[in-house]
């Protein structure tokens, strides 16, 4: 049973042609055929004829209608209405950013002294100082002390370890030469706490080095 149905406005012209008692007898079968789904008995030729038009039209409205609902109901099955396909411009960009996320190697990775794990001790030592006194290693920083270290061990693990300890102990921002003798003054500096700040800065702060050193 359904509440409404639809009818054509091209019908107009025919059933007006009809009486007035034939297009009463033709619209009440009508009615009950869509709504109620009965198959009337029509004595009235004309009225029969133009029922059956009218009736070809009725089934295939109820028909396109009946697709339409199986459709939907199918698709709440699934959870909604299907998405629509992303457009062939932003599919290009969305596998941009997801190629973007993949991890490629770093363009410039630590020096091979670095696989040594007591380098890396001595490194992390030397990190954990510099958190001490307030000053915490960047990223940026820590590449370029890494670099330098490795210019000033030569690539030597044990004189890294050794260059490390120096600033460790020494309470130093940055790494420098091994000093061979305390009493001894090596590129300007000792190994006191009392080194040469201004000769510091000038030289490893403004060639991006080091820090300056307050």
């Amino acid at each position: 049973m359904k509440d409404s149905f639809l009818m054509s406005r091209d019908f107009l012209d025919p059933i007006e042609k009809l009486t007035d008692e034939q297009a009463g007898v033709l619209i009440k079968k009508v009615m009950r055929y869509a709504l109620d789904g009965e198959y009337p008995e029509i004595e009235d030729q004309a009225v029969a004829v133009m029922f059956m038009v009218i009736k070809g039209q009725i089934d295939r409205f109820s028909e396109k209608y009946d697709a339409i609902c199986k459709k939907r109901s199918e698709a709440g099955k699934k959870g909604g209405r299907p998405k629509a396909k992303a457009p062939e411009k932003k599919q290009k960009k969305q596998k941009f950013f997801d190629e973007s996320k993949k991890s490629y190697p770093d363009p410039d990775p630590d020096p091979d002294i670095y696989t040594d794990k007591s380098v890396i001790d001595a490194f992390e030592e030397f990190a954990a100082m510099r958190k001490k006194i307030k000053k915490p290693l960047t990223e940026s920083i820590t590449k370029r002390i890494k670099k330098r270290l490795d210019q000033l061990s030569g690539g030597d693990p044990v004189k890294a370890v050794k260059i490390l300890n120096q600033s460790t102990d020494s309470y130093w921002q940055d790494v420098f030469p091994l000093k061979e003798d305390k009493n001894r003054k090596t590129q300007g500096f000792s190994t006191e706490r009392d080194y040469d700040r201004e000769a510091y800065n000038k030289q490893f702060f403004a060639t991006g080095w080091g820090e300056e050193v307050i």
